[in-house]
């Protein structure tokens, strides 16, 4: 996989102030929460979210790349499940905590907090900005969806 931008210069890891999270800078695309090995929802796989109704960890021996992030999955089934509708799994806001998007904040999460919402994953830091998130669920939303689709505004 090349890790370079439109312009044919290689991406930077950045890495955020006291956040532990890595993201990948590449112009045009929005960012993601990636670890060092590209890896989304810290190897947590996306399609058990769905189907069994909570965090399972998935295996690197079932893998697949999607929109610039490696998914690991538990089982060979999940990663077919995923590869026939990959655009159904994937976490929202990249990745990121959906709590600190409507604020904002690209925010590592918890892979063990989550919700689904709409047919759409929800990833959370930890079970307070879940809550938070929650309080005041379609205003949090609309911040959220707003701030993702003016993250390059900004995001640096």
């Amino acid at each position: 996989m090349s890790n370079s931008n439109a312009n044919g210069l290689p991406s930077a890891p950045k890495d955020l102030p006291h956040s532990g999270v890595q993201i990948w800078l590449t112009k045009g695309e929005h960012k993601l929460n990636l670890d060092s090995n590209r890896v989304i929802l810290k190897g947590y796989d996306p399609v058990a979210y769905f189907v069994q109704k909570k965090a399972v960890k998935g295996n690197p021996k079932f893998q697949t790349a999607y929109q610039g992030a490696t998914y690991y999955f538990a089982s060979a089934a999940d990663l077919a499940v995923f590869k026939k509708s990959p655009s159904k799994y994937v976490p929202q806001y990249g990745g990121f905590c959906a709590n600190g998007m409507a604020n904002r904040k690209a925010s590592d999460i918890d892979p063990n907090v989550f919700f689904v919402l709409k047919g759409k994953l929800y990833v959370c830091a930890s079970p307070d900005a879940e809550k938070q998130f929650h309080s005041n669920l379609q205003e949090n939303l609309k911040k959220a969806d707003q701030n993702w689709d003016e993250e390059d505004r900004w995001f640096y």
